[in-house]
């Protein structure tokens, strides 16, 4: 600062004042502006950080970006972050504790304002509770504010959206859900509105992704082939936990010719797009993507400002809705 003040003919408090865009003559920003580039000055944003006793930067911890609803939340996350004043450090764990664990410990270590993370394991055990965090889709310590779809009235809707298109065998298809009760409550809400109903219904369970890609598909090629023999003479409705998993059973069946939708219809669960005006090639629960981002974005700045009491930690459920691609039969209004 004090080589950009005398390059620009300036003193330390007006080039101090650029920096903190504090109002200052135009002659003198014009000045300082040549010297910044002249010099390749760049601001120590981390000194200033700590003399100020707070950060502008907020760790966003996501298991992937390899699927759209991921991507998506990144780009929503980042942006109203952005909106209010911090910057995004994206750590991608791939579902690896002790990579979320590391990311935790680098967060606390940088003191950075705090934390957003999705994380399937119990790691909100393991971070400090006067950390600002706010947890999507699973929080169990109950010590940290959590954000979360509908994921039970998602899977009812999933079984809803079947029976309006005369689907007379119901099937889901997950996996382990010990773990994971996202992904337990779709599989709930479809089973306890197809009881309810006394509608023909099966659960079959998936290896998780963290297996491997092959392994996932040899499995599912099993149950497909199962699911065909032993429903032939029926109207199949598949219900798939993700997005992801649904995208593998479409991309089986065609291979197995397999008429979609007439025959099987397939509902998964993310609605993510792959742009911003895309339409979807799967039939979906799509969950509020921009409201999730601003639910979390905004509990968390609450948090770092003070402005919301830590304990007990809030629970946001945000509504889910069904979006129709070309995995499922079209309504004919009468």
């Amino acid at each position: 600062m004090n080589d950009v003040a005398k390059e620009a003919g300036v003193s330390r408090g007006t080039v101090s004042n650029y920096l903190n865009n504090r109002p200052i003559r135009s002659d003198s920003k014009a000045s300082i502006e040549r010297a910044i580039a002249k010099l390749n000055y760049v601001r120590n944003t981390a000194a200033r950080d700590l003399r100020a006793s707070k950060s502008t930067f907020v760790v966003l911890i996501i298991p992937t970006v390899w699927t759209p609803f991921f991507a998506e939340l990144t780009y929503w996350i980042q942006k109203d972050l952005e909106a209010q004043g911090y910057k995004m450090i994206l750590c991608i764990s791939n579902s690896e504790f002790d990579h979320e664990r590391e990311y935790v410990t680098m967060a606390e270590e940088q003191r950075v304002a705090g934390i957003i993370t999705i994380s399937y394991s119990d790691l909100t055990q393991h971070v400090n509770v006067e950390m600002p965090l706010v947890a999507i889709e699973k929080e169990k310590t109950g010590l940290f504010p959590l954000v979360t779809s509908d994921n039970y009235a998602g899977g009812q809707l999933a079984a809803e959206a079947f029976r309006k298109r005369d689907v007379s065998q119901y099937i889901c298809l997950g996996f382990d859900l010990s773990a994971i009760g996202a992904m337990a409550s779709r599989q709930m809400g479809f089973t306890d509105f197809c009881n309810e109903r006394h509608l023909s219904n099966k659960v079959y369970d998936l290896p998780s992704s963290k297996f491997g890609v092959e392994k996932v598909k040899k499995t599912m090629d099993t149950v497909l082939q199962e699911i065909i023999s032993d429903y032939s003479d029926q109207k199949i409705g598949i219900f798939v936990i993700t997005d992801a998993y649904a995208q593998m059973v479409l991309m089986l069946l065609q291979d197995m010719k397999i008429d979609v939708p007439n025959k099987i219809q397939i509902i998964g669960f993310d609605g993510g797009k792959s742009h911003k005006d895309a339409l979807p090639e799967l039939s979906s629960i799509r969950q509020p993507v921009e409201l999730i981002a601003q639910t979390a974005t905004a509990n968390l700045n609450q948090q770092i400002h003070g402005d919301v009491k830590r304990h007990p930690a809030s629970r946001d459920i945000l509504p889910v809705t069904f979006t129709e691609g070309t995995t499922t039969l079209k309504i004919v209004s009468k």
